[in-house]
């Protein structure tokens, strides 16, 4: 987060570790981290569902963000009606899975982060069929 903004950057990878997409956003930040990362999160379901993907896995480095998508509810109620939306969206792939990873594995997600912050209007680039 900068400011009042936050950059958001997704890579979407297929098993294998080919990389399918990248997705470079930039949002209003709440000013809250675990708030930001949710909305990256619903943001990023959203625009799999668009796609009409059917299996995903939502890797990310906030502990406490995989933690509640998998257990709870959230600790404030912005949180929790964000953790709420993100598990409703769930139910329409076959399957969706939540892991956590540190943020040194997530390298490209990071560099595409501070390059979003510099963006007008999202990007996003796609590698063989959507």
């Amino acid at each position: 987060a900068e400011g009042k903004k936050v950059g958001i950057g997704v890579v979407a990878r297929q098993v294998g570790g080919r990389i399918r997409a990248e997705w470079k956003l930039v949002e209003r930040s709440s000013g809250k981290d675990i708030q930001d990362e949710a909305k990256a999160v619903r943001l990023v379901i959203m625009k799999a569902r668009q796609l009409s993907w059917q299996r995903i896995k939502i890797i990310n480095a906030n502990k406490q963000l995989i933690a509640l998508l998998k257990f709870g509810k959230g600790d404030n109620p912005n949180t929790a009606t964000l953790v709420e939306d993100i598990q409703a969206l769930t139910n329409l792939f076959q399957m969706c899975s939540f892991e956590e990873r540190t943020s040194s594995n997530m390298t490209l997600c990071n560099h595409i982060c501070h390059y979003a912050l510099s963006i007008c209007r999202d990007e996003e680039r796609f590698f063989g069929s959507p």
